[in-house]
């Protein structure tokens, strides 16, 4: 009997399962095999194509030539998708997460054969991401009312785990996430902009602070803009421009000694910010406030 026949023979079957029984059921087609003996043969091929239930989906028709993985990309990226997903997870950038699941969830059929493996790699990326919710003092589990894990092992697809993923695990991480860094961005911006009048002749970069207090760059920048209004850096330079300001008014620091205590490259370097900060060059502006102080 030809492959075409039985697969709708086989969707006749589903359909009426569906329609009398009230659920569905999947069909495995292996490859025609000449003689009685191949029968152990093709009956192997459809228990290894049963796997594929799990990736496909539901109510579904699973032949040989649908579901043979081109194997392009090895398990060693699959863990890289994960690992993609959680550094965008611990860096707040949620939108990105979720993309990163997708295609991550795209690539999965042409990497993984086999539902056990599927289930253990998003096993994997579940417990990964628990685990950065434990250094917060969070558990995954109370966010739900139900295990987890347990409930992951009952989805019958992909697309079932990327919904459920992104728009359950997903989400709530993100609330629990945001009310934390709402509160810790209270306690951590006045420290910083402290850090910051205390530290101002050393290294200030968006990288270093954030290392310091121990956040991601991304979140320390968006953390200092919702407190103050302001650009990190536009910030950084405004108040090292003021220091620079009162040392040429009030002090005999040469340009070079003040390019020096403000961390800058050189003096043409420095000479260019200051310009741009007040309109006129380093030199001109201590002249300029000197000879109104001398007159008064």
């Amino acid at each position: 009997m030809e492959i075409s026949v039985i697969s709708q023979i086989s969707l006749r079957i589903r359909d009426n399962v569906r329609k009398y029984f009230g659920f569905t059921v999947s069909v495995v087609i292996s490859n025609a095999r000449q003689e009685y003996s191949s029968i152990q043969e093709c009956y192997q091929e459809a228990s290894d194509l049963l796997e594929y239930r799990w990736v496909i989906g539901p109510n579904q028709n699973i032949m040989a030539g649908d579901v043979e993985p081109s194997l392009k990309q090895s398990s060693r990226e699959m863990v890289k998708w994960k690992s993609d997903v959680v550094a965008s997870i611990v860096q707040g950038d949620f939108d990105r997460a979720g993309e990163q699941l997708s295609e991550m969830i795209e690539a999965v059929p042409r990497s993984l054969q086999n539902s056990e493996t599927i289930l253990g790699l998003f096993a994997n990326l579940i417990g990964e991401i628990d685990s950065y919710l434990n250094e917060l003092g969070y558990e995954l589990n109370d966010m739900f009312e139900y295990d987890v894990l347990a409930y992951l092992y009952q989805l019958s697809s992909l697309e079932e785990v990327r919904q459920w993923m992104s728009d359950s695990v997903f989400a709530k991480v993100q609330h629990h996430l945001l009310h934390h860094n709402l509160s810790k961005q209270k306690k951590i911006i006045p420290q910083v902009l402290l850090y910051i009048q205390e530290h101002y002749e050393t290294d200030l970069s968006l990288q270093m602070l954030a290392d310091h207090f121990d956040v991601s760059p991304s979140m320390l920048s968006r953390m200092f803009k919702e407190e103050t209004n302001g650009n990190y850096m536009d910030y950084i330079i405004q108040f090292r421009m003021g220091k620079a300001k009162d040392w040429l008014i009030h002090t005999d620091l040469t340009i070079k000694e003040i390019t020096d205590r403000l961390r800058y490259t050189s003096v043409q370097n420095f000479t260019r910010i200051f310009k741009q900060t007040t309109g006129v060059p380093p030199g001109t502006f201590r002249k300029m406030h000197r000879g109104e102080l001398g007159n008064n």
